[in-house]
């Protein structure tokens, strides 16, 4: 365990090594996103997000975006 001083006062922690030689602030930040409960750079904030996977069709097929607004226009009275 690992007692890091907070404003509230210091805490225990598990310890974990993930860099031997750094600045102090690159290391603060990193505390900070293990605290958060995110391993890494990766999961957290923009990473973490997925984008969705582009449907690849043929020309002879519609794409499903286009069916289904048509389907909502015509439900239109």
């Amino acid at each position: 365990m690992v007692r890091w001083p907070t404003k509230k006062g210091s805490q225990l922690y598990p310890a974990k090594i993930v860099k031997i030689s750094d600045d102090e602030q690159s290391l603060t930040k990193l505390r900070e996103r293990l605290i958060k409960g995110c391993e890494s750079e990766e999961e957290c904030g923009r990473g973490k997000r997925k984008r969705k996977p582009l449907r690849i069709t043929s020309s002879d097929e519609e794409p499903e975006e286009t069916e289904v607004k048509k389907k909502k226009v015509l439900q239109i009275p």
